[in-house]
């Protein structure tokens, strides 16, 4: 129904992990860089809200909601955590993401069964992170033997950030694929993100930095699929962020995505592929006051 609390605390890492504006020489240009302070400890809400349609006939952009041969199911979480900075070097920096309480709702008979459980199993959960100053997400290198979930997941967060400074009104774009497997839309499913970032504005001084994103879900030409695993057909992701000079984070985040996926059918299993529409919307913002 819901992600592993340690590919939760991930996307939340991924989310959270703040981009510091460094002004260059040139005033009209600033670097995006993730370099939260060491010794910090950020307080942060997530809400998010999955809406999952399904039916076996049609296609999947043809779903809706009131469609009498359609399936929905919708999950909600708030989520609080706190994202302690242990250390940093140049090329990194480490940061402890901690799952302090989890409030899930579903209209899932056992999505429901479960809520309660699920819980108590993700309340108190930590995971150490490295976070790159581009915004490629990594695991420390000390021996310790991360989750599985987390492990692969880590692996297909690449750069977020240009390298070089950006002005107001720049764009910059980013292509990798989807986490497969590991729930980061609700239910696992195989394709690419392909989005582009724009610095839209700064206040303050350059204290505040708006960054929105707009981009498209693709399919995966080189995946042979997972089996039970739905495939991206096509889909959107938009959203925004407003970042914080002066400690490095993200002061809040919205983004929804919309993913038309399809399953298809397994020799003996089913007849007819099932087509999904998954709606995601996701908040997340600092709670505590500075």
């Amino acid at each position: 129904m819901l992600p592993a609390s340690a590919a939760r605390m991930l996307r939340l890492a991924v989310g959270c992990a703040a981009t510091a504006l460094v002004p260059r020489a040139n005033a009209q240009r600033i670097q995006l860089v993730l370099r939260p302070r060491v010794g910090d400890t950020i307080t942060m809400r997530l809400d998010q809200q999955t809406e999952v349609f399904g039916r076996r006939e049609g296609k999947s952009q043809s779903l809706a909601p009131t469609a009498p041969s359609s399936a929905s199911m919708i999950n909600s979480t708030v989520t609080y955590s706190r994202a302690v900075v242990e250390s940093a070097v140049a090329a990194f920096t480490t940061i402890v993401a901690i799952t302090d309480s989890v409030l899930i709702s579903s209209t899932d008979q056992h999505g429901q069964a479960s809520a309660a459980a699920t819980e108590r199993q993700m309340k108190g959960q930590r995971v150490r992170l490295t976070v790159a100053p581009e915004g490629s997400i990594g695991m420390p290198s000390d021996g310790s033997a991360p989750p599985q979930s987390i492990s692969r997941t880590a692996s297909l967060i690449p750069a977020t950030f240009p390298v070089n400074p950006v002005a107001i009104g720049e764009k910059w774009f980013r292509e990798a694929p989807l986490p497969a497997g590991t729930s980061q839309l609700g239910t696992g499913i195989v394709g690419r993100v392909k989005a582009a970032f724009r610095l839209d504005s700064t206040t303050h001084g350059g204290d505040r930095a708006y960054v929105s994103m707009h981009g498209e879900l693709l399919p995966d030409a080189n995946s042979k699929g997972m089996d039970g695993v739905p495939m991206v057909e096509g889909g959107t992701v938009d959203g925004y962020m407003v970042l914080d000079n002066s400690r490095g984070w993200l002061t809040e985040s919205q983004f929804t995505i919309v993913a038309h996926s399809v399953l298809l059918p397994s020799f003996g299993i089913m007849s007819q592929p099932m087509y999904f529409e998954i709606r995601l919307t996701q908040r997340l913002r600092t709670i505590d006051k500075r």
